[in-house]
């Protein structure tokens, strides 16, 4: 039995080494870098030129502005809700290209983002290099030249290189950079005559400029599911990626390269990249690699529309940070600046609230695998947006479960939810294989016990100021 786990594992290392052919079962092989893993924490920015109307209906995408839009207009739906306030802030005729040269960005300070980023606490960030509108937010001479007029960030709008001065800004923190990229473009005139010649002519030359530009730590991809995997040639491009890209070695890319992404997906086809889930439950440690993606709000852009009802609180967020890394997973949390390039004063202060949680209890989570014992259910307000939970309904939801754990060798990381009444937690971990505990905030040792076969541990008579609380547990491994 040795000798064929030792066989297994040499394949294995043999596939994940390269060089990898433009397959989907070659190119799944290789492994999502250790560093993507250890960092649990990331931050998602997703801004453009729909962050000029900053609208949607509650529980929607703002982002998708241009594309409800236009869609409704082109079916003269005018009891549509999108083109209804178009239609009354802008008048039924103002085209979407319209936003772009009221989208300025004059407020925006690179490096004001990545000081507030570092401050949060998050290991890297993915801002938007491309969203589904097909503008570009960098001298990206393809966007131009296959919509036939000036169609990215320094050419129009607000004529700087947006990724650029981000890249630059995040880097110097120490903090490692991504890029969202949408692979379809919604209204692209080469798209929609001939997405073939689109995907040769732009796509492919387009994705190896940003790449070879910026050298990006993650390549976050979207808008694939229009084609299939190999309808866009994404083995292909892919395998440039992994293989001689400057990048090739460090780069961490996500699910979506064609068709549905590993969420929906049944097809049992492999999955290039690690999975991602959006405004839904999750995988778990056996999925590998993953990421839960979701806004503090309803939405990912930014949406004047939404009251502070419609955010989360900063310990909503903190239980969420704590719920995906018990299951193996990390936790990119969106924020959407303003089309004036400022960061709205709620997001700020939910990202300094997890940051300051972080800086007393990142050890719980950063580097961390998944903890050994869970409570069952979803993740937390779970829900696609069409039906998102608001966040009371997520706080009605969150009392079914009062703990989780995070783990790493010879340590197990118990997060509280709730402080118990009486001062009194029991977990299922047998309480022989548990040495000694304390909070990881500090103080002496708590006293153990048992109830039944599990460990029983008391609490200090206090509880502690940040909350999820986190006890740790020595469990030196057999």
């Amino acid at each position: 039995m040795k000798a064929l786990a030792a066989a297994a594992l040499l394949v294995t290392q043999a596939l994940a080494q390269g060089p990898y052919q433009p397959t989907r079962a070659a190119l799944a092989a290789r492994p999502t870098p250790g560093w993507f893993t250890d960092a649990r924490f990331g931050v998602f920015i997703v801004w453009g030129p729909y962050s000029v109307p900053a609208w949607a209906p509650k529980g929607k995408y703002a982002e998708w502005y241009g594309y409800r839009v236009e869609t409704a207009r082109a079916k003269n739906d005018m009891a549509d809700a999108w083109l209804a306030h178009h239609s009354l802030v802008y008048g039924v005729d103002f085209p979407y290209q319209g936003f772009v040269d009221r989208f300025r960005a004059e407020a925006f300070d690179a490096g004001a983002w990545a000081k507030l980023i570092a401050d949060s606490g998050a290991r890297y960030v993915v801002h938007s290099a491309k969203y589904h509108d097909g503008f570009a937010m960098w001298p990206s001479a393809d966007a131009s030249r296959s919509w036939g007029k000036p169609w990215n960030s320094a050419e129009a709008g607000p004529k700087r290189d947006l990724v650029g001065d981000l890249d630059q800004a995040l880097r110097r923190r120490g903090i490692r950079s991504g890029l969202y990229y949408s692979i379809y473009e919604w209204f692209n005139p080469l798209y929609l005559k001939d997405w073939r010649k689109y995907r040769d002519e732009h796509l492919f030359p387009q994705f190896k400029d940003m790449v070879n530009r910026y050298k990006p730590d993650i390549v976050w991809l979207d808008g694939q599911w229009d084609h299939t995997f190999d309808e866009w040639r994404s083995g292909e491009l892919a395998a440039w990626l992994f293989n001689e890209s400057p990048v090739k070695d460090a780069v961490a890319v996500n699910d979506r390269w064609g068709g549905r992404r590993a969420m929906a997906d049944t097809s049992g086809e492999p999955v290039v990249g690690y999975r991602t889930s959006e405004y839904e439950s999750g995988f778990d440690a056996a999925a590998g690699p993953w990421e839960e993606n979701r806004g503090m709000g309803g939405s990912y852009g930014y949406n004047r529309n939404e009251d502070i009802q419609d955010y989360r609180s900063g310990q909503q967020l903190i239980r969420l940070l704590v719920e995906v890394a018990s299951r193996g997973g990390n936790l990119l949390l969106d924020i959407g600046p303003s089309a004036d390039g400022r960061i709205p004063v709620i997001m700020q202060e939910r990202l300094l609230e997890m940051g300051a949680w972080l800086k007393e209890n990142g050890e719980a989570i950063y580097g961390t695998s998944a903890g050994p014992v869970q409570q069952p259910g979803a993740l937390t307000g779970a829900a696609k947006p069409d039906h998102a939970m608001t966040p009371a309904e997520e706080a009605k939801q969150a009392k079914e479960r009062k703990w989780a754990t995070t783990a790493r060798p010879g340590k197990i990381y118990l997060h509280l939810f709730e402080w118990p009444a009486n001062g009194k937690i029991t977990v299922p971990i047998s309480s022989r294989s548990v040495n000694a505990a304390r909070m990881l905030a500090g103080g002496p040792d708590l006293k153990l016990g048992h109830e039944g076969p599990n460990v029983r541990i008391t609490l200090p008579a206090r509880q502690t100021d940040l909350m999820p609380a986190v006890v740790v547990l020595d469990s030196p491994e057999p």
